[in-house]
């Protein structure tokens, strides 16, 4: 399940944080293209990226980071940004 926890605009970029049952998603949006910039996401607690990712976890994010895309374009889209 995803959980929005915060979104925010500064200089142009809109950051999303959201949140899931393991992980935390923190997307980088050009507020004028509605481009992903980068994208970062963190088991909970994860104090370090040092974290080697089993190939479950790597379709797991890749899926998640698909279905965030998505539904950020179709979010601006039908805001008309």
């Amino acid at each position: 399940m995803l959980k929005p926890k915060k979104v925010s605009l500064e200089e142009g970029i809109y950051t999303v944080e959201v949140e899931m049952k393991k992980f935390t998603a923190l997307i980088h949006v050009d507020a004028e293209t509605q481009e992903i910039i980068s994208y970062e996401i963190q088991l909970k607690g994860e104090e370090t990226s040092s974290f080697s990712f089993s190939p479950k976890t790597m379709v797991i994010m890749v899926v998640i980071t698909a279905v965030v895309s998505a539904a950020l374009h179709f979010t601006f889209k039908f805001l008309g940004l």
